[in-house]
């Protein structure tokens, strides 16, 4: 398949015979279901081809409801097959099948051509509308104004000019002498409008999410880590911050292997944090902080909570410290999550939340930070299989685990 995302959704469209066969498959069977259940003069003259079924209103509604059919041959034998960002969208390929396919039997073949034409005609260079993505109170100055994030060949997320924190209502309420600013990005997209628009609102909440895990665990124990839906971010460590946010962009808009691997783990914890960070349900939101930490620590079998709560305390704190301490702190977290979660008790102290969303940070900045490691030792990325091997590894030998920092959430366990 073709590097350029252009050429590969060309290739797709055009090489594809399976799906040309398809489509007309769905065109013949909407147009036979049509004429077996729909009676009229209308109906009649399209029988006959007195009038082209684009003419027809009564005809174009049967075809509309018929758009999930459309929509789940596309998806299978289009969209399946492009890279992340896509550069259209489902809706794109239903809309330029509803403009161009919608034809006689005979008249099929040059459709086809045109419906190509059509998707293709729908890819240009668009850019979102810039997008807040967190707030500080100082001047960032250790990065620059226009920093790219994320880029690929054909989409690039990058910063943009910042602006006062009273002309963004994500910033919350804003006193009169508040000279807060807001951090904003903007993707960009040589794609269709809908690819365009899709992107920003799959991004604009994950890059908030991302800042606002990177960020917290640079804050001083007591300071608030968001401001209204903004996370709080400071001169000294915004450029760490956002380079963590970068190497998480590259795994989440990057190849997706299958089965089991730390780069489909690491996705599906980002965006079970970001989830856990749109929710305003205490035990919804520890629960899912729990399943970003499960996402990445995980094995699937035995004892969930004593292989979570072994896992962290070997990944975040120094050899026999205060593994104990950290342990037990992760099962008395869990067993809050449970009650809660379950509806067995409803009495629970709110920080217990920030706490769990502070622990699942501090998880996902090691699991990166490991990641990093294990693929500069070998030029890839470990499995999950090695992975979990130094985890038991460091733990059996009272050891730190290679390539990870010294982890911020120690103090949650420090005077316990």
């Amino acid at each position: 398949m073709p590097a350029d995302p252009f050429a590969q959704l060309r290739e797709v469209l055009s090489f594809r015979e399976k799906l040309k066969k398809r489509l007309n498959n769905v065109r013949a069977d909407i147009i036979q279901s049509f004429f077996d259940n729909e009676t009229g003069p209308e109906v009649k003259k399209l029988k006959d081809g007195m009038i082209h079924p684009q003419e027809s209103p009564i005809f174009l509604s049967a075809v509309e409801r018929s758009r999930p059919r459309i929509d789940a041959v596309l998806a299978e034998d289009v969209m399946a097959h492009l890279d992340r960002p896509p550069i259209v969208t489902s809706e794109d390929l239903s809309n330029s099948f509803l403009d161009q396919l919608v034809v006689r039997d005979d008249e099929y073949e040059q459709a086809f051509v045109r419906f190509q034409r059509s998707v293709l005609a729908r890819v240009r260079m668009v850019s979102s509308k810039p997008m807040p993505i967190a707030i500080t109170e100082d001047t960032l100055t250790q990065i620059k104004s226009n920093l790219v994030l994320w880029q690929n060949q054909v989409a690039s997320i990058a910063l943009v000019q910042p602006g006062p924190a009273g002309a963004e209502p994500e910033a919350g309420p804003v006193e009169a002498m508040d000279r807060s600013i807001v951090i904003y990005a903007r993707a960009n997209l040589f794609g269709s409008a809908a690819a365009a628009a899709q992107l920003q609102a799959d991004v604009a909440p994950l890059l908030r999410s991302l800042v606002l895990s990177f960020s917290m665990l640079a804050r001083a124990k007591g300071e608030p880590a968001t401001r209204g839906n903004l996370p709080y971010v400071c001169d000294v460590s915004a450029g760490d911050s956002l380079n963590l946010v970068g190497e998480c962009l590259n795994v989440f808009f990057g190849p997706q292997p299958k089965g089991d691997s730390i780069d489909a783990r690491l996705r599906n914890a980002m965006l079970l944090l970001m989830e856990a960070d749109r929710q305003k349900h205490f035990a919804i939101a520890v629960s899912l902080c729990f399943s970003a930490m499960e996402a990445m620590l995980g094995r699937g079998a035995g004892d969930i909570v004593a292989t979570l709560s072994r896992n962290i305390a070997a990944l975040l704190e120094p050899p026999n410290a205060r593994r104990t301490a950290a342990m037990k702190m992760v099962k008395d977290l869990y067993n809050i999550r449970s009650k809660v979660l379950h509806g067995a008790s409803l009495d629970h102290d709110p920080r217990t939340q920030d706490t769990c969303r502070f622990l699942a940070a501090a998880v996902l900045k090691a699991y990166l930070e490991r990641r990093a490691y294990s693929k500069s030792q070998a030029d890839r990325v470990e499995t999950p299989d090695v992975f979990f091997g130094a985890l038991d590894n460091a733990q059996m030998d009272g050891r730190s685990v290679d390539g990870v920092a010294a982890s911020a959430a120690r103090r949650l366990w420090e005077n316990v």
